[in-house]
């Protein structure tokens, strides 16, 4: 699961990272309370504009949450970069068994 956000966000393929984040998903999916809540920033905590959170419409899956404060102008490039991490999104839900418990 990390490996289909690591592309964009790199520095979760460190080990500690990587295993806090695996914990976060499995907690949210296998310990059978997709309603627990949990948030893990993917880019830098001073930033912190991308967040992995459990997907409030879809119990038992994860969202990317973009929480940057929205431009006037929103350009190509971040349409590009949404587009890209909502691939990533897709990845990691597909990892996950097709119904929450």
């Amino acid at each position: 699961m990390v490996d289909a956000l690591a592309e964009e966000f790199p520095h979760l393929r460190k080990p500690e990272t990587a295993i806090r984040l695996t914990a976060c998903i499995s907690s949210h999916y296998v310990d059978a309370d997709p309603r627990a809540s949990f948030e893990e920033i993917l880019d830098s905590p001073a930033t912190a504009n991308w967040r992995l959170k459990p997907n409030p419409d879809r119990l038992g899956r994860v969202r990317v949450a973009c929480c940057r404060i929205p431009l006037a102008h929103t350009g190509e490039a971040e349409a590009q970069e949404r587009a890209r991490v909502r691939a990533d999104e897709d990845r990691i839900n597909a990892l996950l068994p097709a119904e929450a418990p």
